[in-house]
């Protein structure tokens, strides 16, 4: 009975190790995430949504903000609801897709 009892204990201290490194990996995932949305002057939530659009397309504000867990998203321009439409509209706003 013991080889079992070390077989359960080294999967518990497995676990435990992958857990923390998981932990950690998405720490480092963070803040890489900040400092690329504060060189782009995007905040965390902005990023996230971008990404939403960018893997799944043109959604809805009120799809994105079921994607991204938000409580609502509230459109400040455009068709899209990324803001103000222009001539300069970036290539990942969703009104500039037909």
């Amino acid at each position: 009975m013991t080889s079992i009892s070390a077989t359960e204990s080294d999967r518990r201290r497995l676990t435990a190790s992958i857990k923390q490194s998981l932990r950690a990996l998405s720490i480092q995932l963070s803040l890489l995430n900040h400092q690329v949305g504060a060189r782009a002057g995007l905040n965390d939530v902005d990023l996230d949504c971008l990404d939403l659009i960018a893997r799944h397309g043109p959604i809805s504000p009120s799809s994105l903000a079921q994607r991204a867990a938000l409580s609502a998203i509230r459109p400040t321009g455009g068709p899209c609801g990324c803001g103000p439409c222009a001539t300069g509209a970036p290539s990942w706003c969703g009104s500039m897709r037909g």
